[in-house]
This record gives structure tokens, sequence and C-alpha cells, in this order.
């Protein structure tokens, strides 16, 4: 399966083949999903000597965006819990729930069969990226940014029996910010409260796992099937050939950053669904080449008319580029 062996005229019939999951294993676990989330939905948690309900559940991650990639793709589940009454309270509690969310899934392991392998795994203590209000793009910051920090997930695997198809699970309970209001623009008061947090970047981004989601899934269908090839090639050829060589202060790009970037390719283009998916993989791969010059934010979810937004915007849009901005 070697994509610089493909002539730009096959690259469609490549992704079809060799990159879009099995419909059948998606849908198995579509169903298993859905069951999943109605029994948390329907359980009641002990918080405090208090009855904790979920709220909702938001599916994430390339599973939700609709640019999973075959032989192993990632997927959020968000699980928003009401007595998480502020971002606060989200960091205060978010251990204990995660412990609790750990035994209910194990006990409907132990309840349940499925059509596939279905592997869980203990929160473990994990390391990331400073992401969330700017996405720093490629090998140009220093790893200071990259904290441990406690337990923020737990991980769970459904792996098809019939072939190598495979997607990998994060729950992450969350304070539900947003509300019911997701399809217009957010309140500016829950990003200032952010602001006024002075948290580590990216420690509430599943707040907004919804708004993450709906920009990238919103997408035209051909859009989505570049999003997978360049999620491919920066797999096999960019992350597996180069991560061990990094320099100190150098690491990859994060692919949230490449699916950013690519959005913002097309949407410059200004020609729908009629691109040239050669064509739109060379745009990306010119881009990443000229990555000093990257300055991006969009204002779908957020713009300069509040004052404390626009001073924290300004601030941010005035630091050295690379910048892409978390729309």
């Amino acid at each position: 399966m070697e994509l610089y062996n493909k002539l730009p005229q096959n690259l469609d019939a490549f992704i079809t083949t060799y990159l879009q999951p099995n419909k059948k294993f998606l849908d198995e676990v579509a169903t298993a999903i859905d069951q999943i989330c109605n029994f948390l939905k329907e359980s009641t948690f002990t918080s405090d000597q208090r009855s904790v309900k979920v709220i909702k559940i938001i599916k994430g991650g390339s599973s939700g965006k609709g640019t999973a990639l075959k032989n192993g793709s990632d997927a959020d589940l968000v699980v928003f819990f009401n007595h998480f009454c502020s971002f606060e309270d989200q960091r205060n509690k978010r251990d204990e729930m995660l412990n609790k969310l750990h035994e209910y899934l194990l006990l409907y392991q132990e309840q349940n069969s499925f059509a596939f392998e279905l592997t869980m795994s203990k929160p473990q203590m994990i390391k990331y990226s400073s992401w969330f209000d700017t996405l720093t793009f490629g090998l140009f910051s220093s790893p200071n940014n990259v904290r441990t920090k406690p337990p923020k997930s737990l991980s769970f695997q459904m792996k098809s029996n019939e072939d190598s198809d495979a997607i990998k699970f994060d729950v992450l309970p969350a304070y539900d910010a947003l509300g019911q209001a997701t399809y217009s623009r957010p309140d500016p008061e829950i990003y200032i409260r952010l602001i006024e947090l002075k948290a580590a970047r990216g420690e509430f981004s599943t707040s907004f796992t919804e708004l993450q989601r709906d920009f990238v899934r919103k997408s035209p269908t051909k859009l989505k099937s570049l999003i997978r090839l360049v999620k491919y090639w920066y797999k096999e050829y960019v992350r597996r050939l180069h991560k061990q060589n990094l320099r100190s202060g150098e690491f990859l790009p994060h692919k949230y950053a490449l699916e950013l970037l690519i959005i913002y390719a097309w949407e410059s283009t200004k020609q729908g669904q009629n691109f040239n998916t050669a064509e739109g993989f060379r745009t990306l791969l010119e881009l990443v080449v000229r990555y000093r010059k990257l300055w991006l934010f969009w204002t779908e979810y957020y713009d300069f008319s509040h004052p404390v937004l626009k001073e924290y915007l300004t601030v941010k849009l005035q630091g050295p580029k690379p910048i892409i901005l978390d729309p």
C-alpha cells in the first residue's frame, strides 16, 4: 500500500480502497456505542453521597468527525455530568468520576457480549501538548509545554474479529459549558471564564468537543476523504519515520492542526467539492513547507466583538508564527 507509487488520478480510488473503514464494522461499533451510552445515561453514580447523572454523551475524535481511518482510528466519548457545575468542578472531581466510569464500564463488559473484541484499560497518567487555544504547528515549540497530568481519560478498544479494523475510544468526563446552544456562537462569557482561570492549555478542551467535531464534520465528503489521505501520509511517512529522530525542542504537528490546515486550504480555493484530490494534497504540502508563515484563525464560534476576547486574541495573534487558533 505504497502511497508514493500512486498516480495523481488514482488517489480517490486509493482512499476508497485502503483508507475508508469497513462499513459493517463501523455499524457494529455504532450500535455498541449507542448501547454503552444508554447504559451510562440510565445509571446513577454517587459523589459526596449525592446522586449524579449523565446529562449527555458526545462522540468526538476522528470517528465523530467522519474522518476515521481503516485499521486503527480514534474516538472520544465525552461524558457530561450534572454535578460538574463549573470548570473548577471538572478539575477537582474528574479523577473520581473517571474511576466510577471505569467501574461501570467493566460491569457492562461483563454483562454483555459483542460482535468484536473489546479490551479496556484503567485510567492512566498521560502527557499532552498545549494545543487548546493556540495550535503551534510543526517542529518549533519547547518540550516544556508537554505536561504530565493526573489521569484525564480511560480507554477501551473495539477490534473487528474479521479483519484488522479497530477503533480506540478515550472516555473523558467533562463540564457542560455549552449547554444546548451548540449550533450557534457560544456566549463570550464562557471563554472569558476560561481566560480568568488561566488553565493549562487543553485542560478543558473536552467541554468544547461538539464545536471541534462539528467544525470538521460539516465539511463535504470529498474534503473528509482528503483529510483521511493526509492523516495516512502523516502516520506512515512522517510520524513513523521521523518521531524517533526529533532533536531537543522539536516535535511533530498535532493531527488536529493538520485538519484545520486542510480546511483552510479548501476554503481558500472556493471550489466546493469540485477540487482535485491530488492538487489539494499538494497545496497542503506546500503550506507545511512554508509553516513559518502560517497565521490562521476563524471567527465562527468567537470573534473580536467582546473587549476581553479582543484583547486576548490580539495578544495571541501577535505571538511568533506559525499560529493556528483553534476555531
